[in-house]
């Protein structure tokens, strides 16, 4: 079976546009990227550091919710991720599945959709981008109301470069 899936990257450690450019071709080798929503400059969440670059891809897959969060834990790492604690801190790249088909999942290693999403712009600014009329399972309301209903007051902003 295949699976249609949303997935938010950030990274604020290194080359940041190389980064993101990682994660994609990375993503490209366990599963089929649909689509890919321009990067944004955003700033730190929930502590204080350097801008993130955060976008959203939509995917199809065929691995079960879990297989895919290990395949992706497993692209963190390899790309120099390490992870130390639960807390918010600088990183190489994170990946966070925010919707799983229309999957609503609470389980110790996994909650679909992904709990912070309903918080974050940057999150929901590129995700509104590639998938307006998505609507979310739990909420059963589309991404451009949980915009709406977003207190977030982060900035967030595309961010252009040079693809050379």
């Amino acid at each position: 079976m295949i699976h249609n899936v949303y997935i938010s990257i950030g990274t604020n450690k290194g080359n940041k546009v190389n980064n993101c450019h990682l994660a994609i071709k990375n993503l490209r080798n366990i599963s089929k990227i649909s689509e890919i929503s321009s990067f944004y400059k955003t700033s730190s969440w929930g502590y204080e550091d350097d801008f993130y670059l955060n976008f959203v891809v939509q995917i199809r897959t065929i691995f079960s919710p879990n297989i895919l969060l290990d395949k992706l834990f497993f692209i963190e790492k390899e790309m120099g991720r390490i992870r130390v604690s639960n807390r918010y801190e600088s990183r190489i790249i994170d990946f966070d599945i925010l919707f799983f088909d229309n999957l609503v999942l609470e389980s110790s290693k996994l909650t679909i959709p992904h709990p912070q999403l309903y918080f974050r712009k940057f999150v929901l600014i590129p995700l509104l981008e590639i998938a307006p009329n998505l609507m979310c399972p739990q909420k059963k309301i589309k991404i451009f109301d949980l915009l709406r209903e977003c207190n977030d007051q982060n900035s967030v902003e595309k961010f252009l470069f040079e693809n050379k």
